[in-house]
């Protein structure tokens, strides 16, 4: 189903995804230092890859919002969301 194609004339939603890691996140900014980052188990990876995954199968289109920590470590994963 796809509102815009279904239902000509409905308002159109928008979507938008912070892609950011477990840790990266505001609740553990006092936490878990920027310098530790790189030792911590990353998950943002294989998540994204579900959830771009999962838009597809949905026909649906969203803006993605990625930290630089990010985009410097998983360029293939940019390129992905990017295309």
């Amino acid at each position: 189903m796809n509102a815009v194609t279904d239902f000509p004339g409905a308002p159109g939603n928008g979507l938008s995804v912070d892609v950011e890691d477990w840790f990266q996140v505001g609740a553990f900014e006092g936490v878990i230092a920027r310098e530790a980052w790189d030792g911590l188990n990353c998950r943002v990876e294989a998540n994204c890859e579900r959830v771009l995954a999962l838009f597809e199968v949905c026909g649906v289109k969203a803006t993605f919002f990625t930290l630089g920590w990010i985009a410097a470590r998983y360029p293939a994963l940019i390129r992905k969301i990017a295309a």
